[in-house]
């Protein structure tokens, strides 16, 4: 069985995660599976206030969106979505300051 976390994490290369409305407003009615291909980075506005992306709300991941059989879609950079909106699917990835959670 596979694990589930929502927005305690942040994922990391080779991880799945599933967004919905809940990360951005853009998946509302789209649901997107996306296979994390680089390492997590603070969303720009994060990032100039100073957040690593422990301690970031919003996040900017890179990754191949999947289809429903797990094949490869488009590579896409730099989405930006809400941390605490993230669903993991599988080990753990790094875990996030712990009040920020």
């Amino acid at each position: 069985m596979a694990t589930v976390s929502v927005g305690r994490f942040v994922p990391l290369p080779g991880q799945t995660v599933y967004l919905t409305d809940r990360a951005s407003p853009r998946f509302a009615g789209h649901p997107v599976r996306l296979l994390i291909t680089a390492e997590t980075t603070p969303s720009e506005f994060d990032d100039r206030r100073g957040h690593s992306a422990r301690n970031a709300a919003w996040l900017s991941l890179t990754g191949y969106e999947l289809d429903p059989r797990g094949r490869r879609l488009n590579l896409r950079e730099h989405v930006s979505v809400y941390a605490a909106g993230i669903i993991l699917v599988g080990e753990p990835g790094v875990p996030r300051h712990a009040d920020r959670a």
